[in-house]
């Protein structure tokens, strides 16, 4: 008679050997692939106002090295130390002095408004300088970058704008904010240099005066562009909804 064994054994020894069979599987150490960060090249970097600051629930001594100490807060910046801001509708120029001629391929500005009585900066203009007196108009952050969300009463926002895909070379860069109210503030600028620079195609835009960037018309083709952008990113979103409502029925 032969000897029976329980099933659990005989599935034991079937998968011993199956396992016997199996090349010896090796785990290769996991590699960090992540991309070093970027240098900010504004860092620590030196700058002047066209307006001296005067918001006085930010103002204080630390408003020269505000602007490039690498902090950044959220909400209400405005009641911040590390916050830059001025109680005035007349535009102001933050001119900063990069050290050297670098290349330019991303430029960022921080700011709040939203609330609060409040507004975001009707313009932001980037203006780039060899030799900080021809200046050229790199880029605008209102209409070039992602929008500014819209105004909320009851909750004060902060925004970076941000224009990317830059090839712009310069040791001076100049922001220029025009404000919508009485009340602008910022508390970082960024400036990181193009990954891919080409030397035989910078393109730092037309050479333009703070008259040109106060123009009616410059700061009506603005609000145009913005409200394109605002409308696009609407119907991209809803779209987009639609299409993952859609999938889900498919799935479904």
């Amino acid at each position: 008679m032969l000897e029976t064994r329980p099933c659990h054994y005989r599935v034991r020894a079937i998968l011993t050997l199956v396992l016997m069979t199996l090349p010896t599987i090796t785990f290769a150490a996991e590699t960090d692939n992540a991309s070093p960060p970027r240098e900010n090249l504004a860092r620590n970097c030196s700058y002047s106002f066209s307006l001296k600051p005067n918001y006085a629930l930010c103002t204080n001594a630390s408003d020269q090295t505000d602007l490039t100490d690498g902090q950044t807060t959220a909400g209400q910046i405005w009641i911040n130390d590390g916050t830059v801001g001025w109680k005035s509708n007349k535009p102001v120029s933050i001119t900063l002095d990069l050290g050297q001629t670098q290349s330019i391929g991303e430029v960022a500005l921080h700011s709040a408004g939203g609330s609060a009585g409040v507004g975001w900066p009707r313009a932001v203009a980037v203006l780039v300088s060899e030799d900080g007196e021809t200046y050229h108009q790199l880029t605008e952050l209102t209409s070039g970058g992602e929008p500014a969300p819209p105004y909320d009463s009851l909750m004060a926002r902060d925004h970076r704008f941000a224009v990317d895909g830059l090839n712009g070379c310069g040791r001076y860069l100049q922001f220029v904010l025009v404000p919508s109210g009485e009340m602008t503030f910022a508390d970082e600028i960024e400036v990181y240099a193009n990954p891919n620079p080409d030397a035989t195609a910078v393109d730092n835009g037309p050479v333009v005066t703070l008259d040109d960037l106060m123009a009616p018309d410059y700061l009506t083709r603005l609000g145009l562009q913005r409200r394109l952008q605002n409308d696009l990113n609407t119907v991209e979103a809803s779209m987009s909804m639609e299409l993952r409502h859609a999938e889900a029925q498919t799935i479904l």
